[in-house]
């Protein structure tokens, strides 16, 4: 009752706006408004508040807001923010970004960074950032004085900063009619711009054809363009309709040119519409055809693109002959198309032609281009007349132009002054002047022509013509001189070259106008319109040809200027001719002029000049320009076009509706036209973008489908607040959402235009020149500076070159001076070393500039993607400073051997304890884990398995769980499958994923949750209606679940929700079926049907009487109550019915006199008080249980029935108006449902269940067959069919554009019937045709039984029972059985089952095809029995056996408790070596149970061979039938139904536990779903590929069966793999089966597995409910967290203990718990610890490589070693002499004991020679750093012992040669020199060329030696220096030899590191 009273309140204050403005006040002071503030109601009755300042807004926040900027409030009081209710684009103007424009790069290489996002760069609008407003400051005092007026003038609205509140209508269309009349209205244009030239104006005066629109009786429609409106960009066609006068042009405002534009239709349409089938003539040509002579053509051009190909290719054009109905296609080349021109000579190749020319045809064409010249002319003079009437409006409040004035001036009659009389011609907005053309004086003199300001008061000015002044001069009454300043674009008809009979069809007053123009444009100025006299000097326009005196011109041209323009021969141009580059437009009335001062923040080359028109500089005055680009913008008039696309006038055929169309004449013809594409470039005649801008003008354009220029794109800079368009930034469309959206790296920090962005990066630029201390990277790096540095550096940078890019605007945005920034660094710290000056420099640089400069000045800019590249130098850096000081101590210690050695390492190994338990939740049922064979793997991977059994038979009893999507056996988790109904196993959960279905999450307490007994579905018991405590014994089912055999399921009429729940599962709860548990005396029920009451039932009123609660559908008096509570609102509003009064119920009810109904007819009224005077005074008796309230509400139904009957004439007589509207539309559209159907599409405005009622009408017509004769037999069936009768009227009435009183008998019954249906029907929405998705109401009112139905107030029927929404449709998943139809390769070979029976050597699950499949038997079994031999189980080793083949083998038995399966590897063994009785195959263990019966079967083989089978599991061939047995199975299979596993072989189990080489190893690992076919293997040379809690080893492959992202409900494979990416960090992809281009990679698991579940759930949107209680689908689940499956590392297994125990078992793990670097994690075992002396020779193994990194040279080359090294022993010419004299003692084996090699060797050498040859070194060996000193040679493959390693190689000199080289080695301080004698004559140097033998260093116990050998070569014997090895040498191993140096003076230093190493050489 409260919130009626208040609603009451709120309707009756509705029309009252003084009390509206009072709950305002009210309402603002209670929210802490200051009281200064003033409220008004609006047109739209909107509240508007108006500051004392003047601005205003439509809400009190947005009030509160501006009160704290005033400091009306405290800067902290507290406000909540309004909804932004301005939006940069009207909801209703379509979006016409069609395209993206694709801009420059923007911004550099970034990789991400923590950013703050940005608030929304869209909106508020342009126009209210661009707005000037006077400081508020000022005014706060006095306004708070006086309030101000509710209304504010248009100045201050405009001046308000909160424009977003002003009133946001969107502005009235754009007329183009009127667009130029200088309406005074809003974005009114204040010039005309025209330009002949351009793309648009080219097209005015050619010819058009349209193709005709249907119902026309033409095929296409001819036209001529007479004008463009560039306002709205449309041209105006005048069509020449068949039999009507020819159209003219729009020059002329004669009566006659009046009733031409009548007859001629016009529509003014977008030319470039690709939606018109337009042609456009644009050439006057003349065509040859090949055979025929040269013809007069026209071309015509379509407005949209060609697309054949040949016609691309050829550059072909469509002609259409003159004085023919021919059409050709011609190649537009010279020798097909030459210009047509009557002016000027004949064309030299068409005069040479021989053949005759057709003279009519010429005729034609000439009078064509006649027709052409005088419309554009027309066209010309019509915006002259624009611009002149502009002008006038334009220059003040007196129109002066045309009119005679008076003007005093000094200069006459001097020093007295004197008046002139002359004639205003022209008005300069540039100047602020109007041009005065002066009469002969008194005197007769005659003045020129001057400017002056009228308006000033020092000039005494006074108009001849007050009358004139008053009322403007009419438009046509124009005369030439007044026209002729203001035309432009017009063509001189030139006296003696135009001939009358050229113009015929032209209109002669029109043509006299035109000759009369064009002799004043010949002999007078344009400007003062004077005869040219002798002597005078006048200056012509090199662009237009008009000649203008010198003081005319605007601005006027002194004598100077003039000389200096004729000296230089430059060209002059009028300021028409000018274009303006604000808007790219010929300012036609006062021209464009140079703007000045430029705005700072526009970006314009300097060599430019900013011309810019009137309406140009306006906006640039108020700062609505774009800075980028310099165009301007004008957000009112973009709207008005856009409003003006959306009315684009009346319809072509202005149809009466469907099937029913006028004929088309000429009065009733238009153009329709639409928003559409519109792109520029279609036509010949377009121009080319202007040589100002790169960008094309027309993408200014509202009507554009490109995106980025446009007022709906733009941002504001953030520095100088001015708003950019988004494609000038080079943004593209992603970026602006982003930046909108504040997620942009960098606009969204902070955004510049172009002039901004110059200013910041020079400020950047410079502040990185004064960081620059040294000057290192001022200029460019020159050769003479470094002269490699090129070599190195690749892309140099310097800032002399950033500076010059930023002064040339090549920055888009700084980002860029960052990235060049690090360029800088990059490149000094790559050239240089990390020791020298410069490096340190680069790196203090570097760290200098982010915290000063780009910190302070450079916010926004990311790190570019060089940062990433300093940071490893710098790392890298310290790193080698590291080693370099370990090499240092390293080397001066003798303890360098033993770190190589790896003895250094740490000793002993601290290992952490196992985990408690891990990291991920565990399985609440067991999971089988299931080895198979990899060619089984590769098949099985596609087959579903039970997690709990590992099986994949009976898949016809599978369960799939909607979350984690394994596969169950419902006998194996104990699931009702036979109870449960295919919703419930579509939505199945398994029991790890089990949440509540009520709510969808998981409760901390799971004991909370019960489970329904039918659909195993859990419940939390505090969620149930009513709640529960705890379980409660015996049955518990769902409500969803109940057949309640008592009420049918309608005890609710909303159906069954998922808190209810019963004990019964045939009685519902209202119902009682939870006796014993609820009280049914203390429990909420309705007094009438006695049924219990749930906590969330709808559709109950409260009795005020008794407190108890009533259905609505019990008692009607409570519908009708609760009726009138729901229609409250509606009767408060039309003031007819009171507030409802209270309710009783029938108990506590008595109804009396003044409770009758009020709003009733007389009659009726008085008939209800007789019926219940009647029962009160006993004249009718209620019968026997039936109350006098009861017996009432069935005599008030039949008295309303009674009454309705009086109607019945009426009725049927719109039963019988809509059958003809039923007729009519079947006859005119075929069908009558079509008119509905446009309601279903939107295209006709009414409710919807107007249209269900329609359509229903038309079915119940069909099926009563109401075309022929209307008969119905009852009140209520009428009643009802007039209802829906009334609905098809409406429907059919307002499609065919019908009046329902024209046409219907009794309208006003119809409108009584047309009552919506009440709140909560459902109603019938069209869909496919018409298919129709039925709901609630999916009742066919025809067939609706009325008895006992109540009335309703529109005069319907209401059923009893309605009947039950129909669900969507659940799909049943089904089990994955093969890639078929899965795998997303195109077509797949044919999948097979290869899984083979161990025993019966049968391949598949319940194989029954034994004839076929065993071999042996060539024919059907007699019996003709078919066997089944139940599922197949696995075993431990990866074979597998049938459950029949297995339990009915003799030595297998089963283990009743846990379903066991033991002894089968016994049964295996037995059968290896006994043959089958029936089919002579291995395998036999079904046995005769007879004792002494030697018959052995297969299983199969035993049902076929007659064996019979009893139920204490024994087994009797045919000769030994038991006889009178009753145990006997005759069943055909004998599986068993239950989790059957087989056990493991102890012995194997036994053996995989000590030793692991059981083959397992070989074997894949499959878990339910998942199957891992590789387990990858464990890094070893870096970190990243495990963490603390998992192990993910690159190369890891595996798959698993789950829902599919492409298919509901379906299951399909997914293969997943953990790989490397380019960086060496790990990589996870997921790739579905059925959508291999679908593949998911990623850095993390998580990541890659939150992708699959998104597109996952994506596709199975529609089978989860999200808080539906009453719909039986699954609940979606809340969350996955601590529920197992439910994450990434499970999902690819190395998360589940199966795999994660074989995981830590992998070789190599010792890696995972000593990682390379410190800041990697160590993983953390479950279940076995790696052992401790592995990891020992891991940290050795590394502490050996690490000392050999050490060694590395920071410089790379192997020489530079040699000069420490050789001061260090003391000079290199010991060295040298010593390698010469070793080649004397040359030995090669010690064994052998000789130099010489023996005839027998030579061969053997020969032989391995070529071998070795034969292999390329770099395949063989490798040079690197060496423990032992400098650069070592190792070994790539293994060597065995006496086998040559490597050949010598060098320069090979004598002796005398290796001498000086010696020497000269020695003073260069080559450090090292390499020479080996060959013989005595012969040295081998290879100190400068060489191989990689020089490289071997020497080892106190060397595994090499050196000899010299023969060997035959291709010029003959020959011999090499060949090193051999000593003994087998491995791969990786270092070669070394001894240099066996003698003891001389001194001795070199060896660090071999040898156990025999004596610590010296020599």
């Amino acid at each position: 009752s409260n919130s009626i009273s208040l609603l009451w309140h709120k309707v009756m204050n509705a029309n009252d706006p003084e009390a509206s403005i009072r709950a305002a006040y009210v309402d603002a002071k209670a929210r802490g408004l200051p009281d200064c503030w003033t409220c008004s109601i609006d047109k739209r009755n909107r509240r508007k508040w108006t500051a004392p300042t003047g601005r205003s807004c439509d809400s009190i926040p947005k009030a509160l807001a501006i009160s704290v900027e005033l400091g009306l409030l405290p800067s902290d009081f507290p406000i909540q923010a309004g909804p932004n209710k301005r939006k940069r684009t009207d909801g209703k103007i379509p979006p016409m970004s069609k395209k993206k424009r694709a801009g420059p790069k923007t911004q550099p290489h970034q990789d991400g960074g923590d950013y703050k996002p940005a608030a929304k760069r869209r909106g508020p609008s342009p126009a209210v950032a661009a707005s000037f407003a006077k400081t508020e400051a000022d005014t706060v005092g006095e306004a708070q004085k006086k309030p101000m007026p509710d209304e504010l003038s248009p100045e201050e609205e405009s001046s308000s900063e909160e424009e977003e509140s002003i009133d946001d209508t969107p502005p009235e269309p754009m007329d183009p009619e009127t667009s130029l009349d200088a309406l005074p209205r809003t974005a009114a244009p204040t010039t005309v711009h025209w330009h002949p030239d351009s793309s648009n104006g080219k097209l005015v005066g050619w010819t058009v054809r349209v193709a005709a629109p249907p119902g026309a009786p033409w095929e296409w429609l001819s036209g001529r363009v007479v004008l463009y409106d560039p306002c709205t960009h449309k041209h105006k066609i005048e069509w020449k309709i068949p039999g009507s006068s020819p159209p003219s042009s729009p020059g002329s405002g004669t009566p006659k040119r009046k009733q031409q534009q009548q007859n001629s239709p016009t529509s003014w349409v977008w030319l470039r519409n690709e939606e018109h089938n337009l042609h456009i003539a644009t050439r006057l040509v003349w065509a040859h055809v090949k055979g025929y002579a040269w013809w007069p053509a026209l071309v015509r051009e379509p407005n949209t693109e060609d697309t054949a190909p040949e016609a691309a290719a050829n550059s072909t054009v469509q002609v259409e002959f003159f004085s023919t109905d021919e059409v050709a296609t011609l190649r537009d080349t010279n020798d097909t198309l030459r210009p047509f021109h009557p002016l000027e000579t004949l064309d030299a190749v068409v005069a040479k032609h021989k053949k005759k020319r057709n003279a009519k045809a010429t005729l034609l064409a000439t009078q064509e281009w006649y027709s052409i010249r005088h419309a554009r002319n027309q066209a010309a003079i019509w915006y002259a007349r624009k611009a002149w009437n502009m002008a006038n409006v334009i220059s003040g409040q007196i129109p002066y132009i045309g009119k005679q004035v008076e003007v005093f001036r000094d200069d006459v009659n001097y020093p007295y002054g004197d008046t002139l009389t002359g004639r205003v011609t022209m008005y300069s907005h540039h100047q602020r002047k109007w041009l005065v053309s002066y009469d002969m004086s008194s005197k007769n003199t005659k003045y020129e022509a001057s400017w002056l300001n009228l308006q000033n008061r020092q000039i005494s000015t006074q108009l001849l013509s007050r009358k004139a002044a008053k009322q403007q001069q009419q438009l046509d009454d124009l005369q030439a001189e007044d026209l002729l300043p203001y035309l432009y674009g017009f063509d001189v008809l030139e006296p003696g070259r135009f001939e009358e009979k050229y113009a015929e069809g032209l209109n002669n007053e029109e043509m006299k106008f035109q000759k009369e123009l064009s002799e004043l444009w010949l002999g007078r100025c344009h400007s003062c319109v004077e005869h040219r006299k002798a002597g005078e000097t006048l200056i012509e326009c090199s662009t237009c040809k008009a000649s203008y005196h010198l003081g005319c011109c605007d601005p006027p041209l002194t004598k100077e200027k003039y000389i200096n323009l004729i000296k230089d021969g430059t060209p002059w141009a009028c300021s028409r001719c000018v274009p303006c580059r604000g808007c790219f437009e010929r300012d036609v009335t006062f021209g464009s002029h140079q703007y000045s001062p430029i705005p700072a923040c526009l970006s314009l080359p300097s060599s430019q000049s900013l011309d810019l028109c009137s309406m140009c500089k306006d906006s640039y005055e108020r700062k609505q320009f774009c800075p980028n680009c310099a165009h301007t913008w004008n957000d009112v008039k973009f709207q008005k076009v856009k409003r003006q696309m959306e009315n684009f006038g009346k319809s072509l055929t202005n149809p009466t509706g469907p099937g029913r169309r006028r004929k088309i004449t000429a009065e009733t013809f238009t153009i329709e036209d639409s928003v559409s594409t519109t792109l520029t470039g279609r036509f010949s005649v377009d121009l080319d973008i202007p040589s100002q801008t790169d960008i094309d003008p027309s993408l200014y354009y509202p009507e554009t489908v490109e995106w980025g220029f446009t007022e709906v794109e733009m941002l504001v800079c953030d520095s100088c607040k001015v708003w950019v368009h988004a494609g000038c930034a080079g943004m593209s469309e992603e970026e602006y959402n982003e930046t909108s959206e504040g997620d942009h790296p960098i606009y969204s920090k902070e955004f510049l235009c172009r002039a901004c962005c110059k200013k910041r990066c020079m400020s950047l630029v410079l502040a990185l020149q004064q960081e620059d201390r040294m000057g290192l990277f001022a200029i460019p790096v020159t050769e003479k500076d470094a002269p490699n540095y090129r070599d190195v550096i690749k892309e140099p940078m310097d800032l002399q070159t950033m500076l010059e890019k930023a002064e040339s605007h090549d920055y888009s945005n700084y980002a860029w001076v960052r990235e060049y920034f690090e360029l800088i660094v990059l490149n000094a710290l790559t050239f240089n070393n990390f020791s020298t000056k410069v490096w340190m420099e680069a790196k203090r640089f570097y760290n200098d500039c982010l915290k000063k400069v780009f910190a302070l000045k450079g916010k926004a800019a990311p790190p570019g993607k060089f940062e990433k590249a300093i940071l490893k130098k710098f790392e890298r850096a310290q790193e080698e400073r590291k080693k370099e000081a370990d090499r240092v101590q390293v080397d001066e210690s003798v303890e360098k051997k033993d770190l190589v050695a790896g003895s250094m390492a740490p000793a002993s190994v601290k290992l952490p304890g196992l985990r408690d338990k891990a990291p991920d939740q565990v399985s609440c049922v067991p999971c089988k884990e299931v080895q198979l064979k990899s060619v089984d793997a590769l098949y099985c991977g596609w087959m579903d398995s039970c997690l709990t059994c590992g099986s994949s038979g009976a898949s016809d009893t599978m369960l799939f769980c909607v979350d984690c999507g394994e596969a169950y056996h419902s006998f194996c988790v104990n699931a009702p499958i036979h109870s449960m109904s295919d919703w419930s196993v579509a939505g199945w959960r398994c029991p790890n994923c089990k949440v509540c279905e009520i709510s969808g999450e998981v409760p901390q307490d799971e004991s909370s949750l019960i489970y329904c007994e039918m659909c195993d579905r859990a419940f939390s018991l505090h969620l149930l209606d009513p709640p529960l405590e705890k379980a409660p014994r015996g049955l518990w089912i769902c409500g969803q679940c109940v057949d309640c055999k008592v009420c049918k399921n309608t005890a609710d009429p909303r159906g069954a929700s998922l808190k209810h729940w019963s004990q019964d599962p045939e009685k519902c709860f209202a119902c009682g079926g939870c006796e014993g548990l609820v009280n049914a005396e203390s429990a909420p029920s309705c007094p009438v049907c006695k049924k219990l009451l749930h906590g969330d039932e709808p559709d109950l009123v409260n009795c005020v009487g008794c407190g108890s609660q009533v259905h609505c559908r019990c008692d009607p008096r409570a519908e009708r109550h609760a009726r009138a509570i729901d229609d409250t609102p509606r009767a408060l509003k039309s003031l007819d019915v009171s507030p409802p009064d209270t309710y009783l119920c029938p108990t506590c009810y008595t109804p009396a006199a003044e409770n009758i109904p009020q709003k009733t007819e007389v009659d009726r009224k008085d008939a209800y008080r007789l019926a219940w005077k009647a029962i009160e005074d006993g004249h009718i008796v209620p019968a026997e249980f039936q109350s006098k309230i009861d017996l009432y509400d069935i005599l008030t139904d039949r008295i309303e029935w009674e009454i309705r009957s009086r109607w019945k004439h009426e009725y049927l007589s719109i039963i019988e108006d809509a059958m003809k509207f039923y007729e009519k539309a079947r006859n005119e559209e075929g069908d009558p449902r079509s008119v509905v159907q446009l309601v279903f599409n939107r295209l006709v405005n009414l409710p919807l269940w107007e249209a269900q009622r329609a359509l229903r009408f038309v079915a119940m017509a069909r099926r009563s067959h109401w075309e022929t004769r209307i008969e119905i037999d009852s009140i209520q069936r009428i009643v009802v069919g007039a209802k829906l009768a009334a609905a098809y009227i409406d429907v059919a009435c307002s499609v065919m554009r019908y009046e329902i009183d024209e046409h219907v008998r009794y309208p006003k019954r119809v409108e009584d019937l047309l009552q919506a249906p009440e709140e909560g029907d459902v109603f019938l929405l069209m869909k496919d045709g018409f298919e129709q998705t039925v709901g609630t109401s999916d009742l066919d009112l025809c067939d609706v039984d009325t008895t006992g139905a109540k009335a309703s107030e529109d005069g319907g029927q209401v059923p009893k029972n309605k009947a039950p929404a129909t669900q969507t449709k659940f799909v049943m998943p089904k089990a994955l059985a093969g890639w078929d139809k899965n795998l997303d390769i195109g077509q797949p070979s044919e999948w097979k089952d290869l899984r083979e029976c161990s025993l019966c050597h049968i391949c598949g699950d319940d194989d029954a095809g034994l004839s076929c499949r065993i071999a042996g038997f060539t024919e059907k079994p007699r019996w003709g029995l078919q066997v089944k031999l139940g599922r197949l189980l696995p075993t431990s080793d990866g074979s597998w056996v049938h459950t029949s083949c297995a339990l009915w083998s003799g030595e297998v038995f089963e283990s009743e408790s846990d379903g066991m399966i033991h002894a089968v590897d016994k049964a295996r063994a037995r059968g290896a070596q006994l043959k089958c009785f029936g089919c002579g195959r291995y395998g036999a263990t079904v046995g005769c149970h007879k004792s002494n019966c030697n018959f052995n079967y297969h299983f199969a083989c035993a049902k076929v061979c007659g064996a019979v089978f009893t139920s204490d599991k024994h087994v009797y061939c045919a000769n030994h039938k038991p006889g009178g047995t009753t145990n006997l199975l005759e069943k055909e299979s004998f599986e068993i139904m239950k989790a059957l596993i087989v056990a493991p072989d102890k012995k194997s189990s036994l053996a995989e536990k000590d030793s692991g080489e059981s083959g397992a190893e070989d074997l894949c690992t499959r878990v339910g779903s998942l199957v891992v076919h590789s387990f990858g293997g464990i890094e070893q040379k870096k970190d990243g590929f495990h963490s603390e809690n998992y192990i993910t080893p690159p190369g890891y492959f595996a798959t698993r069966i789950f829902w599919s992202t492409v298919n509901p409900r379906t299951r399909t494979l997914y293969i997943m793999q953990i790989g490397e990416n380019d960086d060496g960090a790990a990589e996870y992809s997921i790739i579905p089966g059925d959508n291999a281009s679908g593949k998911i990679t990623g850095a993390s698991v998580a990541e890659v597995y939150s992708s699959l579940l998104e597109r996952v759930k994506k596709v199975n949107c529609a089978f989860v409910s999200h808080g539906d209680h009453f719909t039986k689908m699954p609940m979606a689940r809340k969350y996955r967290k601590r529920t197992f499956g439910l994450n990434g590392p499970q999902f690819f297994g190395f998360g589940l203990n199966n795999i994660r125990r074989r995981l830590e078992k992998l070789p190599g793990v010792e890696a995972l718990i000593s990682p390379l670097e410190d800041s990697s994690p160590s993983y953390r075992f479950c279940f076995a610890q790696p052992d401790p002396d592995s990891i020992r020779d891991l940290q050795r193994r590394r502490a050996a490589i690490k000392a050999e990194m050490v060694l590395e040279n920071s410089s790379g080359c192997a020489r530079t070693e040699g000069i420490k090294a050789v001061t260090r022993s003391g000079g290199s010419g010991r060295i040298t002499r010593a390698l010469v004299r070793s080649a004397d003692e040359l030995v090669g084996d010690t064994n052998t004991g000789s130099s010489v090699t023996k005839l027998s060797d030579r061969n053997i050498y020969q032989a391995k020679y070529r071998e070795m040859k034969a292999v390329p070194m770099e395949q063989r060996l490798v040079a690197r750093r060496s423990h032992i000193h400098g650069w070592g040679l190792f070994t790539k493959i293994d060597i065995p012992k006496n086998d040559p390693i490597v050949e010598y190689m060098g320069e090979v000199v004598r002796k005398p040669v290796a001498d000086i080289r010696e020497k000269h080695y020695e003073v260069s301080g080559e450090g090292s020199c390499y020479m080996f004698r060959l013989d005595l004559h012969r040295i081998v140097d290879a100190t400068k060329i060489g191989c990689m033998a020089r490289f071997m260093n020497h080892s106190c116990s060397s595994n090499a030696y050196a000899r010299v050998i023969s060997v035959d070569t291709e010029y003959g014997q020959d011999k090499k220096i060949v090193v051999f090895a000593n003994r087998s040498i491995t791969a990786g191993e270092e070669v070394t030899y001894d240099y066996k140096f003698p003891v001389e003076d001194g001795s070199l230093r060896c660090t071999c590191g040898a156990p025999n190493c004596i610590g010296r050489l020599n």
